[in-house]
């Protein structure tokens, strides 16, 4: 039993190097329904910005001055477009914000040594939260690549899990 619980409780928990592999952190997996929860919510915003071909039209032509234009221009661009289609910045803010608290939720141990040792961390929210003398790290420091990995081995995690268990049971 013991060696099942074991394997079991090991793939409830993820890591993940931030920081171009400066500090490694340690999180536990979303649970499949808080996994579909921060889909659904993600999902919900998608589906708002395309609700007809026309805005799936919209998208494309995005993605085509992306690829011609200036930057300054390519910004505007979609700014515009995205108010055409009716997009509201506080959609982006609402699932931002949710993401965030995923992450502040979730990471509880740091390491420094490609975690040979972890100590515990606590990723919060307001800048003022932060110190280093009680390892509290600011969410807003986290560049967005690190934060996008950080979000999908998270909402990913509880599939891997169930899949290495899936092999670890087919062995047993």
């Amino acid at each position: 039993m013991k060696e099942v619980l074991s394997k079991i409780i090991e793939t409830s928990y993820f890591t993940c190097p931030v920081f171009d592999g400066q500090i490694m952190l340690k999180g536990r997996i979303l649970s499949p329904s808080e996994a579909e929860q921060a889909g659904v919510i993600q999902f919900m915003v998608a589906a708002q910005l395309m609700e007809t071909s026309q805005d799936y039209k919209q998208i494309e032509k995005i993605k085509e001055a992306q690829e011609a234009g200036k930057e300054e221009d390519i910004i505007t661009n979609m700014l515009q477009s995205l108010k055409t289609m009716g997009f509201k910045p506080e959609m982006l803010e609402k699932i931002n914000h949710h993401n965030d608290k995923i992450i502040c939720q979730v990471v509880k141990l740091a390491s420094v040594d490609n975690g040979d040792t972890w100590e515990p961390i606590h990723i919060v929210h307001a800048a003022e939260q932060q110190s280093a003398d009680n390892n509290r790290l600011w969410i807003g420091t986290l560049p967005k690549e690190d934060r996008d990995a950080l979000l999908t081995k998270a909402m990913e995690g509880y599939k891997e899990g169930r899949q290495k268990l899936k092999e670890f049971f087919r062995r047993s």
